[in-house]
């Protein structure tokens, strides 16, 4: 018996309503086997693999994360808006970048030891306590408030001496008194003072509603001893292998401090090459083997 086309026509529409069925159904199926490989597709499930792999320590990993940021973006501004970039080149710019990455992240660990050995000297059970929580969301709000405020007095000593912040640079005038009221005087202080501190203040706010949910994870002793070890073990590999020696990149001697970081610039001169007088004057030395020092 014939098909009128009518029937024709309705055959027709079923076996397309079918094909893109059995066509969506195949789709959902490679979507679900693409899921746990997927960044995309799946982020709560890579994110529930960092929580199993860094556990409590997943706090000094996004703390760490934002010290190396704010120090990455304080090294563009400074480039960007002090180095002569047309006198560089791609690969003396990238060199730049490498050390000033392994200053970063120097700094970052020392600076997070204290938060690293707290939560590597408490089991899950301690780690519950509020006295530990406290501890530790007091020294995380400490750390970001304090380089904040580090980098700022940082940022406006290259502005003034076009060099990373140390007290030999602070002090060129005879009396460090004197180079602190010119910068008081020349720049909004105050304002830029406050707004950093809010910054900082809500950088905090959001890490701490996910620190709560980061002291619970369950981590056995090993792996917190393991995880000590290996941050003490990069602060001392990245200290023999990084100085203010390897700041020379290029012949640009403001790009050369820019690859620089302050915090470490600073500390290292107050330590190496700082002597305070009875005046209260400060004067500093040049290292015998050091060939050329332009912070």
């Amino acid at each position: 018996m014939k098909k009128t086309s009518k029937q024709r026509t309705s055959d027709e529409s079923k076996r397309n309503r079918n094909l893109v069925r059995q066509t969506w159904d195949s789709n959902e199926v490679i979507l679900n086997r693409l899921a746990p490989v997927s960044p995309v597709l799946n982020l709560s499930q890579q994110y529930s693999v960092l929580q199993r792999l860094f556990g409590p320590f997943l706090i000094t990993a996004e703390t760490l994360f934002a010290l190396l940021v704010l120090f990455f973006e304080i090294r563009v501004f400074l480039l960007m808006a002090f180095a002569d970039l047309t006198e560089l080149s791609i690969g003396q710019v990238g060199q730049l970048f490498y050390v000033g990455f392994q200053f970063d992240l120097l700094v970052g660990l020392i600076v997070l030891m204290p938060q690293i050995t707290l939560i590597a000297a408490h089991n899950n059970f301690t780690m519950e306590y509020q006295g530990s929580k406290l501890a530790l969301l007091s020294g995380l709000f400490g750390t970001l408030l304090g380089v904040s405020f580090i980098c700022l007095a940082d940022v406006l000593c290259f502005v003034e001496c076009k060099a990373r912040l140390n007290m030999g640079e602070l002090s060129t005038s005879g009396q460090i008194d004197a180079t602190l009221m010119g910068v008081w005087q020349d720049y909004p202080v105050v304002p830029l003072a406050l707004f950093t501190g809010a910054i900082a203040t809500a950088v905090f706010l959001v890490m701490r509603r996910r620190a709560h949910e980061r002291l619970g994870l369950p981590f056995s002793l090993l792996r917190r001893t393991t995880a000590f070890s290996v941050a003490v073990a990069m602060i001392v590999a990245l200290g023999r292998t990084t100085g203010v020696e390897h700041m020379h990149v290029t012949n640009d001697e403001v790009a050369n401090q820019c690859s620089g970081n302050g915090i470490y610039t600073f500390c290292h001169d107050l330590w190496n090459h700082c002597n305070y007088s009875a005046d209260g004057t400060i004067q500093t030395t040049i290292a015998p083997k050091t060939e050329v020092r332009v912070w």
